[in-house]
């Protein structure tokens, strides 16, 4: 068995691992997860898939967009080819504040980051074991869309050599930059907890206010439950609140420029019907790996059983896990060794994982 092998390495509290090892690990539980998925007995293909789909979004679907999805499922259905599926990730960004991550400076990609990638094949094997086309995933990089926040440009494609080798290998998934727009559409009212995730996401924002409303600030806003954002507004001062409308405003403006120029779906989708889904809650289909906090917004806690074969990732900000959880380490590279995962504790963290197999 692979986890009787010698690949960990415990010193003191810390574990050593090797990506190879984590990768290996991931495909066979997907391996396994894949052996033994039974769909949901129901009287025609559509509802069989379409429950697929409804089991492994982290938001309720609503209505309106479950009357979409089964209208592109029926459409390849029909053809008999994949299920297109597309949403926005920004896959070769990560948010470099000490708040977020322990070793900010180190722009290597997080366990959860990689277990993305795996979690998205599982979908694909559980919907190809009913409907042999299966899907493709079509990832749109919200590089273009985040530069503002902070990482430049080199160290995102850094990210993207060490990301490429394992989405490569999966023919389901298609990783596509978006591009610079010439003209940007008009955009509705900002969210407000979108510009505060902004602003706790940029390294320049968030280091331009004071570390005790900082530390409320993370401490309010990355927990599940009501908020007040009158409250939590009222900790920034206005001239980074600002700032942050500004930088979100134009991320919104990238984003809307998907659908009013036509790119989406002429130059990349053929024209064809998709699923259009979302990493928040926007009532759209929305992969549960993502639950609680994206891979580039905070430290990978892994929750593992291998007796179960379950195995589950959620996101905290790091400054939160230092002498809660262990830390598991791995060199990149450069010789350089970082905080790769944390294993989950018991009674630790609970209530906030998802994404698992």
């Amino acid at each position: 068995m692979l986890d009787s092998e010698a690949k960990s390495i415990y010193t003191g509290e810390t574990i050593r691992t090797t990506l190879e090892f984590e990768l290996e690990r991931m495909k066979q539980i997907v391996a396994n997860k894949t052996k033994t998925f039974r769909p949901v007995k129901r009287q025609d293909l559509l509802s069989q898939i379409y429950h697929i789909f409804k089991s492994s979004s982290r938001v309720a679907i609503n209505k309106e967009e479950e009357i979409k999805i089964k209208q592109v499922i029926s459409y390849y259905i029909e053809k008999q080819e994949p299920i297109k599926v597309s949403f926005l990730w920004a896959l070769f960004w990560m948010s470099q504040t000490p708040w977020k991550f322990v070793d900010y400076t180190t722009v290597d990609p997080r366990l959860g980051d990689y277990w993305m990638f795996y979690w998205l094949s599982l979908v694909n094997n559980k919907v190809s074991k009913i409907f042999p086309p299966g899907c493709i995933f079509y990832i749109i990089d919200e590089y273009e869309m985040v530069k503002e926040m902070g990482l430049t440009k080199v160290d995102a494609m850094y990210r993207k050599s060490c990301l490429y080798p394992v989405y490569s290998q999966f023919s389901c998934i298609r990783v596509i930059e978006i591009p610079h727009f010439s003209s940007l559409p008009t955009i509705e009212k900002l969210n407000e907890s979108e510009v505060l995730a902004t602003i706790l996401s940029t390294p320049k924002l968030v280091s331009a206010i004071d570390q005790s409303s900082t530390k409320e600030l993370m401490d309010v806003f990355y927990h599940h439950g009501d908020r007040d954002f009158g409250h939590l507004k009222s900790l920034v001062p206005k001239n980074i609140w600002l700032a942050g409308e500004r930088i979100k405003t134009k991320m919104n403006q990238l984003a809307a420029a998907r659908w009013t120029t036509g790119w989406l779906e002429k130059e990349i989708l053929g024209g064809e019907p998709y699923i259009d889904s979302a990493t928040t809650d926007k009532g759209r289909w929305s992969p549960n790996a993502w639950q609680f906090a994206m891979p580039q917004h905070g430290g990978s806690v892994l929750d593992y059983d291998q007796v179960r074969s379950h195995y589950s990732i959620c996101n905290f900000p790091e400054y939160r896990l230092v002498g809660e959880n262990k830390p598991v380490k791995i060199i990149n590279k450069d010789g350089k060794e970082y905080v790769f995962y944390w294993l989950k504790e018991p009674d630790k963290n609970e209530g906030h994982f998802a994404g698992g197999a």
